[in-house]
């Protein structure tokens, strides 16, 4: 007869430290015992539970017990979960990476750019960017960056200015203008 029966997990000797180290507190030793003891008999209890639903010491009488539960999705059952998952997936939003460029003189941005904008440079936002277009634009050194294109803040600002050193805007287009976001 083949001995299928899962060993206990013994608790590594690298944790065995803890018992006898006084540096740490009694009562945290204390909970770390009565922890061990827990995992120590939970461990049993499965192994026990495992027993008595099916698991035992004999190779051929687990064969037997698999084979006597279905252990497989019906088709309709695999494609509601598969369903399922796509609509968690759905919920998990992209990364999206941007592209870093470092502009020391005019530039003009397009989708995805991260603009470090340095030596007074005049940042221009791609006038023909789809919706839903993100650029990144930061002043990486203190000079006045200039930020032009349709931006809506108010009804009548074109340009934008950056004068601190690490300041950064995010827009994102409408089509027709840009907003900051």
């Amino acid at each position: 007869m083949a001995d299928v029966r899962p060993p206990l997990q013994k608790i590594p000797p690298s944790l065995a430290f803890i018992r006898n180290n006084r540096e740490i507190p009694e009562y945290l030793r204390e909970i770390f015992m009565d922890l061990v003891e827990y995992l120590q008999e939970d461990q049993f209890f499965e192994l026990q539970l495992w027993r008595r639903t099916g698991g035992g010491d004999d190779l051929i009488e687990s064969t037997v017990t698999s084979e006597s539960y279905e252990n497989s999705f019906s088709s309709a059952e695999f494609q509601e979960l598969s369903d399922s998952l796509e609509q968690i997936e759905d919920l998990i939003p992209t990364i999206t990476r941007f592209n870093p460029v470092i502009a020391t003189s005019n530039y003009t941005a397009i989708d995805l750019d991260y603009v470090e904008a340095r030596n007074s440079s005049v940042v221009t936002l791609d006038t023909k960017a789809n919706p839903g277009s993100d650029i990144i634009v930061a002043n990486g050194d203190g000079s006045r960056i200039k930020i032009v294109g349709d931006v809506k803040i108010t009804r009548i600002e074109s340009q934008i200015t950056l004068s601190k050193v690490g300041s950064s805007l995010h827009f994102k287009s409408f089509g027709d203008y840009w907003r900051i976001v």
